[in-house]
């Protein structure tokens, strides 16, 4: 289960909006426990999106990021949350890249997030993944 801190989540939602089209990302850190994950922090990092992805400029710097707020707020990196903004049938859910980069992170779950715009109104399908290991580290291919 993930509970979330609504106020940190509408920090994400603001920056997400003034960036859309543009997808954007950001770091989430909280507690967990064995039944529990809850995000209490949101972290903006130097980044560079475009419609169809979303980069860290700087990883070191992003380690510098989480390492620096785990140390100044007794929180956990959780994971990361982005934006989707494309509309095609497959935009709600996260692709094999988002699902491996977590992985690869070591990301406890990580969250995308699926903006639309309609009528000059901003809606967002929040979901949070667990990531799975790579097909290719199983199979050996």
């Amino acid at each position: 289960m993930v509970l979330y801190s609504r106020r940190e989540l509408a920090k994400y939602k603001r920056r997400a909006q003034v960036k859309y089209p543009v997808e954007y990302i950001g770091l989430l850190f909280g507690t967990v426990t064995a039944a529990q994950v809850t995000i209490e922090k949101f972290v903006t990092v130097p980044q560079r999106g475009t419609r169809y992805y979303v980069n860290w400029l700087d990883v070191e710097g992003a380690q510098n990021i989480i390492a620096e707020t785990e140390a100044s707020s007794g929180l956990e990196f959780i994971c990361t949350i982005h934006s989707h903004t494309l509309t095609h049938c497959e935009a709600h859910v996260p692709s094999a890249k988002d699902n491996d980069e977590a992985y690869v992170w070591e990301e406890r779950v990580f969250a995308l997030d699926h903006i639309r715009k309609k009528n000059g109104r901003f809606s967002h399908s929040i979901a949070f993944y667990k990531p799975q290991q790579p097909l290719e580290d199983v199979a050996g291919f």
